[in-house]
């Protein structure tokens, strides 16, 4: 039971980290890190985003943003690499089954299969984190 409330809570804490990146709302994103307040490590935690928006050539919410994604694309990274496989499917132009259709290189193209229930969830989180949040 403790394995499953830590993937639960894995899970959502990614969820909740990629929806900040998509707001882009510097309050949201600055409370996701916990660096709201006067705290000492609230101060360090806004100093490292100044450094990491200056790195990348951004605005402070630019660099929130940054790490957020970068977050969220090592949690799917993460639990995919366990619990899915990569996987060839065929793109039918005819919308037909691939079955019956003929099977040629360039109608290849690259999918993932989930393993279990787990790697079905993060698969699904994995298209979101492709579609670019559209």
């Amino acid at each position: 039971m403790v394995a499953f409330d830590e993937e639960v809570d894995r899970a959502n804490r990614a969820l909740t980290c990629y929806e900040a990146a998509l707001s882009k709302d510097r309050e949201k994103l600055e409370e996701f890190w916990n660096i709201r307040g006067p705290s000492s490590n609230a101060r360090e935690g806004r100093a490292y985003f100044r450094l990491t928006a200056g790195i990348i050539g951004g605005t402070y919410t630019d660099a929130l943003v940054h790490v957020a994604t970068r977050q969220a694309l090592c949690d799917a990274w993460e639990v995919m690499s366990e619990y899915c496989y990569p996987y060839l499917t065929h793109r039918s132009p005819a919308g037909r089954a691939p079955l019956y259709e003929k099977l040629a290189p360039e109608l290849l193209m690259p999918s993932v299969r989930p393993r279990n229930l787990l790697g079905a969830m993060y698969t699904q989180f994995y298209w979101l984190l492709a579609s670019g949040g559209i």
